[in-house]
């Protein structure tokens, strides 16, 4: 509503009598009154149909962990990260790899040791076949020790070299990655990534007066992405001071349906649709003392308030039941 102010302005010239008993001429007062504005209010009409009330619930995953990820020594190079934001992984995807000269060096040597043993295994269990008469038999078992014990500290040293990766710990989404990571040098103070991991169950708990129908499948909104989902039980777990039973509700996704790693979702229920219903936009109405009024715009622009009798709110709209009929102006807050 857009309220101009009305303020006239009275303007009085007053001249000052001076010495006694002498007369003169009193100037008259002049008035100016500013031209009258008319109030301007911002209107809608009274309307008339068909409404679908809605019920909205948040519901939220069953488990949810938010995970960040700092390097385990200080001074590691980075080699490769292998993710961005948004990317969906899978538990053991290798996320980041770091370089690690020394380690690759050492299980280069043992690589190259492991295959020296293994060509003279090999030269000794030819031998032993064409030289029936000479015993191979020590120098075979002592290269195989020799290799079993070489492959062991491969890998070992391999297992080090990938416990420096930052490896998915279930699946889940990335939410950051730091900026200018690729090729640099991090320090155990450093949040590299963070991954947000979750799972495909979700759960709500409602008083709202609804027929939840288990097997059913609705829709779960999460920003701009929707998501199928079935509703899997209905569990009574409690009452309101009001008498209302609460329920929870709990939900799955819909088979082959990724949510991905969502914290919440909002679901919309349709309740059955109201017929011929009278309503007015819920801002026009105005309560006082528990009882609810709106301000009516007759065809000359004057206001009158009316008492009204409020039903259900219908997403921004409130049914009215009686104080107001079909096409009345009425003044929006």
């Amino acid at each position: 509503m857009t309220r101009k102010k009305l303020m006239p302005v009275l303007l009085l010239a007053v001249v000052a009598l001076t010495g006694c008993g002498q007369k003169k001429e009193v100037e008259k007062a002049h008035v100016s009154v500013e031209n009258y504005e008319k109030l301007e209010h911002d209107v809608v009409q009274v309307e008339k149909g068909d409404l679908t009330p809605q019920i909205k619930v948040e519901v939220k995953a069953e488990t949810f962990l938010r995970r960040s990820y700092m390097p385990v020594y200080d001074d590691m190079e980075v080699d490769k990260v292998n993710v961005a934001v948004g990317d969906h992984v899978k538990e053991g995807d290798e996320l980041i790899t770091f370089k690690s000269s020394e380690l690759d060096e050492e299980i280069a040597a043992y690589q190259e040791q492991l295959g020296e043993q293994q060509l003279l295994l090999e030269h000794y269990t030819k031998l032993s076949e064409i030289d029936s008469e000479t015993d191979y038999e020590t120098d075979i078992e002592n290269l195989q020790d020799s290799i079993a014990v070489c492959s062991l500290y491969i890998q070992e040293l391999q297992a080090k070299q990938k416990s420096y990766s930052v490896i998915a710990e279930a699946d889940g989404t990335v939410q950051s990655v730091a900026n200018g990571l690729e090729y640099s040098t991090v320090s155990t103070n450093n949040n590299l990534i963070t991954v947000v991991y979750g799972n495909d169950c979700f759960s709500a708990t409602t008083s709202e007066d609804f027929n939840f129908i288990e097997g059913e499948r609705y829709v779960g909104v999460y920003g701009a992405a929707s998501f199928d989902l079935i509703l899997q039980s209905v569990e009574e777990v409690g009452t309101e001071a009001d008498g209302r039973i609460k329920k929870k509700l709990s939900f799955v996704a819909a088979e082959g349906v990724d949510v991905g790693s969502r914290e919440t979702m909002v679901i919309t229920f349709n309740k059955p649709q109201i017929k011929n219903a009278l309503y007015i936009p819920t801002s026009c109405i105005y309560e006082f003392n528990e009882k609810f009024y709106i301000y009516i715009v007759d065809a000359d622009g004057f206001l009158s308030i009316k008492e009204v009798e409020c039903g259900d709110e219908v997403g921004t709209y409130t049914i009215i039941l009686s104080g107001v009929s079909e096409g009345e102006w009425v003044v929006t807050q």
